[in-house]
């Protein structure tokens, strides 16, 4: 990466293939100066997929971890002809107030749903950050080189 930098940005090494760039970098700064740079990248790259593991988890539907243990004795099923009406009673009632909005006449749209949820999601977000700030503000203030006495 860093000999394709150099060739890009260096007007002395423009017309300079990678192995005559490395070889020069071995020649001015050692082996070392080909690592030059390694550990600003590695930053930048574990920061860029944290943020967007991080949007990806808030935008996208929830998914549980691992599954539900079984229990040790469960009852043996009881024979039917069809099927139960609600088998998970967690989303029996989501699905029940989505049949009733239907009913009444007003459906609401997923769509706008779920921005509802993300916008109420950011304004939560946004007090964590103005909080963090007032506690880094408070840090600073109390911090040994600005004068104040640390506070434990």
């Amino acid at each position: 990466i860093r000999a394709k930098v150099l060739q890009q940005t260096s007007n002395l090494r423009k017309g300079m293939s990678p192995m005559a760039i490395w070889r020069d970098i071995i020649a001015e700064e050692g082996v070392g100066g080909l690592y030059r740079g390694v550990l600003a990248m590695s930053y930048k790259t574990v920061l860029w997929n944290a943020l967007m593991m991080m949007c990806k988890n808030s935008v996208g539907p929830k998914r549980t971890l691992t599954p539900p243990a079984s229990p040790a004795n469960r009852p043996l099923p009881i024979p039917s002809m069809g099927r139960d009406a609600f088998s998970d009673p967690l989303a029996a009632g989501e699905k029940l107030d989505e049949i009733l909005e239907y009913i009444r006449g007003d459906p609401q749209d997923p769509i706008n749903h779920r921005v509802g949820v993300l916008e109420h999601r950011l304004g939560q977000v946004s007090e964590e950050i103005q909080e963090i700030k007032g506690l880094l503000q408070h840090l600073v203030a109390n911090s040994p080189s600005n004068g104040g006495c640390p506070t434990s």
